[in-house]
């Protein structure tokens, strides 16, 4: 992550009503650290994806607290799931409960936890199974990636785009904080192993420090990032640091919901080539 830099540029920073779909959320890997730090990063870069929990087929129709062993009817379980990934059932006001990590796949009806279930579930009526393949915890941090925007085409080729300002994302005053403004932006707790109960709670945001990765070129002669269009980045990164508050730590074994608004009003900034970093860093980066 490239530290604060000082000097020129003159040019005040052009805001605009910014609005970029398809944000997502990947674990802070070493890998995916060198994948934000890539300028022009594929869509499928990032591994470790925080994607949401994804219906699986069938019902779960056997589970106690004193075994391993999860049995289901009509389902898929060798299809769906493998050992490694999260698997979850459905209250009956749709909310996923975690009830653990999967050691074995044995059948498309039965699956092996790797430690006891912590929850009970009869044959009748059952419950819907999920699974997802990242649960947070512990100490880590995630990325969030934010694609940019062309905005103005001249010649055939990009002239300028349109990048989020990450004050958007950062509580007031900006200039003084890096924590999160949970309204624009937020990471709560919805579901732990052994703990049922608590993803029926009201969400509870989990602060955080938004710091951007970003290691542009800058200029020698003028102090300008993006010399040419070919420099412009296809995404904006920034490191989501829930442990920036000495207080907060995620506990292990724990899904967390991410959100993140897609658009600001008169809260992006115009890129263009030539431009200065000041600016830029008045634009939190």
């Amino acid at each position: 992550m490239a530290g604060p830099m000082k000097g020129g540029g003159s040019t005040s920073v052009q805001y605009i009503t910014y609005t970029a779909a398809g944000i997502i959320f990947a674990k802070a890997t070493d890998a995916n650290i060198a994948v934000a730090k890539t300028l022009n990063a594929t869509q499928d870069s990032l591994t470790d994806v925080f994607s949401p929990v994804t219906l699986a087929t069938g019902k779960i129709t056997t589970a106690t607290t004193n075994s391993e062993v999860i049995e289901g009817t009509a389902t898929a379980f060798l299809t769906d799931f493998a050992a490694g990934d999260y698997l979850f059932y459905y209250t009956a006001s749709a909310s996923p409960i975690l009830l653990g990590r999967i050691a074995s796949v044995e059948s498309d009806t039965q699956i092996t936890l790797t430690a006891d279930s912590p929850v009970a579930i009869g044959a009748t009526p059952g419950a819907y199974c999920g699974k997802t393949n990242t649960v947070i915890g512990a100490s880590e941090n995630i990325i969030i990636r934010i694609p940019v925007v062309p905005h103005s085409v001249a010649n055939g080729a990009i002239a300028q785009i349109a990048m989020p300002n990450w004050n958007g994302y950062r509580i007031p005053p900006a200039v003084t904080s890096s924590d999160n403004l949970t309204t624009s932006s937020s990471m709560a707790t919805y579901s732990k192993i052994n703990n049922p109960a608590e993803a029926t709670n009201s969400p509870v945001n989990v602060p955080y420090t938004i710091e951007p990765i970003w290691e542009y070129a800058v200029a020698t002669v003028n102090d300008t990032v993006f010399a040419t269009a070919a420099s412009f980045p296809n995404f904006a990164y920034a490191l989501l640091n829930p442990n920036g508050n000495s207080s907060i730590q995620l506990a292990a074994n724990t899904l967390y919901k991410m959100f993140a608004e897609e658009s600001f009003n008169n809260n992006g900034i115009i890129v263009s080539v030539n431009y200065p970093y000041s600016n830029l860093i008045a634009a939190g980066y």
